[in-house]
């Protein structure tokens, strides 16, 4: 026979295990649920999420990587997570990957990253940490943004801001910005000689009236392509750094004045020689809707002067 009070231990340890199997069913359905709205965001989300260990093997990539770089998932999972990353931005990828390993903390980059057709998508990325047992970092979610249209409209912003629309040519504001850079470059180093040469088109408000504005604009751009063209790679100016181009030596100010720096000069027979030959070139007729015209230009030199 049982006593009441072992009925009453009985009666207690059911509950628990009762209690222990509702508990256990309950956290995995919140676990199920978990994992299922983990993958409703993943696989709908308009961002590229993807899961890697800290070695960049990729162990999850979320369908948005098919949609906006044209690697499906098996591919994907075939390469590193820094194999598709351009090379100039791949070292600073690494060290972002380092840096959240040792401190716990995903940093906020932009790089670029190679397209399954080869072009190149620049991507805004964010990663936060996952540690494991020992509390050690041992995976990265990371979240990409393509963010190339954005980019390449910042950019556009920018050179819209520096150039002039009529010509491509760069306009009065990075002229002063490039001749105050030669300025401050010549107050540090007394024997650096620079020349500015500005350059009218004679005549162009007569050739404006007659042939009408329309005309007056093309004048002005074919004439800061002749200017462009004439130049040799000897009579440079100060660049931005990037690509270089002749035809960033030649800055339009605006009307029909155009004017040129020449970085470096040895003597003042140097900016002479560039301003004849500005004015050979405009000795060809330019042809202008059908008609040819002829146009000259005066060319007037200012040579910067040692302080010493």
């Amino acid at each position: 026979m049982i006593e009441p009070i072992a009925w009453g231990v009985l009666a207690v340890l059911a509950a628990l295990v009762v209690y222990q199997q509702l508990r256990m069913y309950q956290l995995h359905r919140a676990a199920k649920h978990r994992e299922e709205l983990f993958q409703i965001i993943t696989e709908n989300a308009a961002d590229m999420i993807a899961l890697v260990d800290m070695k960049g093997r990729r162990l999850y990539n979320s369908p948005a990587y098919k949609r906006i770089l044209g690697y499906s998932a098996a591919e994907l999972g075939e390469t590193s997570a820094f194999e598709q990353i351009h090379p100039d931005d791949r070292l600073q990828v690494l060290e972002a990957a380092r840096e959240a390993r040792e401190t716990g903390i995903g940093k906020r980059l932009q790089y670029r990253i190679r397209h399954k057709d080869g072009t190149w998508r620049v991507l805004e990325s964010i990663a936060s940490t996952i540690r494991d047992e020992n509390g050690e970092v041992a995976k990265l979610v990371i979240v990409n943004r393509d963010v190339t249209q954005r980019k390449q409209a910042e950019e556009q912003l920018e050179h819209n801001w520096f150039h002039d629309t009529l010509t491509g040519l760069p306009n009065r504001r990075l002229f002063l910005d490039r001749l105050q850079q030669l300025f401050a470059r010549a107050q540090r180093h007394p024997d650096h000689q620079y020349a500015v040469l500005v350059i009218d088109i004679d005549r162009f408000k007569q050739f404006n009236d007659t042939m009408g504005n329309g005309a007056g604009d093309k004048l002005i751009a074919e004439v800061g392509r002749r200017l462009s063209a004439c130049l040799r790679q000897d009579d440079t100016v100060a660049r931005p750094s990037g690509a270089i181009r002749p035809e960033d030596d030649v800055s339009r100010l605006g009307g029909n004045e155009f004017a040129v720096l020449l970085d470096a000069i040895h003597d003042p027979s140097d900016a002479v020689r560039v301003a004849r030959r500005f004015q050979d070139a405009m000795v060809q007729p330019f042809l202008i809707e059908g008609r040819e015209v002829r146009a000259s230009a005066s060319v007037g030199i200012a040579k910067s002067t040692s302080t010493n």
